[in-house]
């Protein structure tokens, strides 16, 4: 995911929460952290986890600056992209 300003430039060091809801609607801490540089925050990257059983992510994305919001995203397909409800 990429975090941006209203006028799209990238925000770094914005903390980045997420949780997974597996197939069998659990939920739990998937993994946390920062954007980089260019606002970016791969939030389906995990080695402790199988992706492929994870039916949907909800993020927490917390700025000082800028508030928070929570989203909810699906796991990410073969080309590296994901969709928001």
């Amino acid at each position: 995911m990429k975090v941006t300003d209203a006028d799209n430039k990238p925000l770094s060091l914005v903390y980045v929460k997420c949780f997974a809801k597996d197939n069998n609607n659990n939920v739990s801490f998937y993994r946390d952290g920062y954007t980089d540089l260019r606002g970016r925050f791969d939030y389906a990257l995990s080695s402790a986890s199988d992706v492929d059983n994870i039916s949907r992510f909800s993020v927490l994305v917390i700025s000082e600056e800028y508030g928070a919001s929570i989203l909810e995203a699906g796991k990410p397909n073969s080309q590296g992209t994901f969709a928001i409800f």
